[in-house]
């Protein structure tokens, strides 16, 4: 059940899950234009206040919870629970503080497993009868780059649907029912009483928070299946929300009756999301030769910060005339003033690492897009194996940043043909015990030396690799023969060795635009796609970085990308549009 009127300040909005609020913690919580210290007494009573200190304004979130009152970690001023009367000021301990010293505080109500607050003059308590008189338990919160308005018309067109996200489950899921302001979801066969109810928190103008609860109180006895599917189901669900987001709602169905209903495309933070045509500009700060073929630029924001990206990023450089390279971000998690590149000189291609290398100098202005990933690192690993070969460290790299910095296990491996070509070793070095240069091997001795190393993986070990697509083909065969778990093994192909056949014609649906569109012998679906000025993110163009990878709901595609793993490709669910085809006469995508 999705519940919020128009005008969500007149209604109750949850804030935050009650297992936010931990003994002794203090949770930061967020409404439009407002911040809020959010903590637990020991007496069991919710505080809801403005998150400031009165005397200079530092955020009571980083103050101490000591269960009766809240301090202030700068200069030690004193708030009673409940009241959020000013109780001690340690600059003027003989005196009482003036009873006008209180900090603004919110109404709180907890229910449905959810803490919730008001703007308005006590509204009614929600009441929500799929949720009364049974057992619930919250989800985990997703955060979305979007709306409020935005994501109550997503979700109400997306819950019709709501079984095609989320990990396969042998339950069915059945919309019960749906309208302008709810839509309840139900698990039925084993699980007949399960159901799960939305509720969205707004955040700013374009950033918004689902919150779902589950109920049922058979399907709740054991309830970690379930909690898993949705949580995974509402990742899936918000990346087409944020997706959708960046363009013109184009469904057909009507959604009129939604009141706060969006008129206009929604237009995303710069520094959120970005559509693939949204360029920055940067200025090249440092360039440097870093091994043999290969320099290193530093390239730094002219206006503003740069986006953030995570480890395994990788942008695009787009040079006048010149068809665009995509280069993978070396920046550990400290290192956002600027990013850090390794251009590798490729003779081949569209000739930008031979401008980047012959050409380009230092305050030098370049193009480049947003940062994007489709080689994220998981850091809920116990251990993780880094394995990286010649110019393949840059994304490896910056993984072993990240993980060093929050002392999370990890081991690298970098495979040179000689010193020499050794990018970023001082960087590789500081890791001391935790990296290892392996040097001018042979390609049986480089077989032999992984097969030693994936042999001390074990089911707990998430492994990353990229390099030359020789040494990812044998690293998935090697750990292919060792009975390792392809969910284990994470690549990133810097180009796609496979010979593209063009020859198969066929035609594509595209479900949320409504259109049918005949995809030629000689040209690719995304080449078509944007010829009718249909908008799908795109990268290489080559079928190895996975930027225009969409979603397939009928039809039989034929795979020629590195891009996807091979259970995503005998899966048949997903296809890199700009090198892929179809051996059945249509398929139906969502778009």
């Amino acid at each position: 059940m999705l519940y919020l009127n128009g005008d969500a300040s007149k209604e109750w909005i949850p804030v935050a899950s009650g297992t936010d609020l931990v003994p002794r913690h203090v949770f930061h919580g967020r409404l439009p234009g407002q911040e809020l210290a959010i903590w637990r007494a020991d007496d069991g009573f919710v505080n809801i206040w403005q998150n400031r200190c009165l005397h200079r304004g530092v955020r009571l979130t980083i103050g101490t919870n000591d269960g009766a009152q809240l301090r202030c970690q700068y200069h030690g001023w004193c708030y009673a629970n409940r009241t959020g009367s000013c109780t001690y000021i340690p600059a003027h301990p003989g005196d009482s503080p003036a009873p006008t010293l209180t900090n603004r505080t919110f109404p709180s109500i907890e229910k449905y497993g959810l803490v919730w607050t008001t703007l308005a003059d006590q509204p009614p308590v929600p009441a929500i009868e799929a949720l009364e008189n049974h057992v619930t338990v919250p989800l985990r919160a997703v955060s979305v780059n979007a709306s409020m308005q935005t994501v109550c018309n997503q979700l109400q067109h997306r819950a019709k649907r709501f079984d095609e996200f989320g990990p396969a489950n042998d339950s069915q899921i059945e919309v019960m029912s749906s309208g302008p302001m709810h839509v309840e979801v139900r698990q039925f066969a084993d699980l007949p009483d399960a159901s799960l109810t939305f509720f969205i928190q707004p955040v700013d103008e374009d950033r918004s928070v689902i919150r779902g609860v589950l109920s049922g109180d058979q399907a709740l006895a054991e309830p970690l299946p379930l909690l898993r599917f949705f949580s995974s189901a509402l990742n899936e669900m918000r990346d087409h929300i944020e997706s959708d987001g960046l363009t013109v709602f184009r469904d057909t169905e009507k959604i009129s009756d939604c009141p706060g209903k969006i008129t206009k495309p929604v237009k995303p933070s710069n520094y959120l999301r970005a559509p693939s045509t949204q360029m920055l500009k940067v200025r090249v700060s440092k360039k440097r030769q870093e091994a043999y073929g290969v320099v290193a630029l530093e390239l730094s924001p002219i206006k503003g910060m740069l986006p953030g990206a995570q480890p395994g990023a990788h942008i695009d450089i787009c040079l006048p005339g010149k068809h665009a390279a995509q280069y993978s971000l070396v920046n550990g998690p400290a290192e956002t003033g600027r990013y850090l590149i390794g251009v590798k000189r490729e003779e081949a291609g569209g000739g930008v690492s031979r401008h980047i290398h012959d050409e380009l100098q230092q305050g030098d202005e370049v193009e480049i897009s947003f940062p994007k990933n489709r080689f994220p690192l998981r850091r809920d690993a116990v251990n993780t194996v880094l394995i990286a070969g010649g110019i393949g460290i840059t994304p490896i790299l910056s993984m072993a940043k990240t993980l060093s910095h929050v002392n999370l296990d990890f081991v690298l491996h970098y495979f040179v043909r000689s010193e020499g070509h050794t990018a970023f070793a001082s960087e590789v070095s500081a890791f001391e015990q935790n990296a290892n240069l392996h040097v001018g091997l042979s390609v049986g001795h480089t077989q032999d030396q992984v097969s030693e190393i994936l042999e001390k993986c074990d089911p707990t070990t998430q492994i990353y690799v990229c390099g030359p697509p020789p040494m990812l083909d044998m690293v998935q065969c090697v750990s292919k023969e060792q009975g390792i778990s392809e969910k284990m093994v994470h690549t990133e192909y810097f180009e796609n060795p496979n010979t593209i056949d063009l020859g198969i014609a066929f035609r594509v649906v595209l479900s949320r635009s409504n259109k049918v569109l005949a995809i030629p012998q000689g040209k690719t679906i995304l080449q078509v796609l944007q010829e009718n000025d249909i908008d799908v993110p795109s990268s290489c163009e080559q079928g190895a970085c996975g930027t225009c990878v969409v979603k397939v709901l009928l039809g039989n595609p034929v795979h020629q990308d590195v891009c996807l793993t091979e259970i995503e490709k005998q899966q048949g669910n997903w296809i890199a549009t700009c090198v892929s085809r179809s051996s059945s006469d249509e398929l139906i995508l969502d778009i």
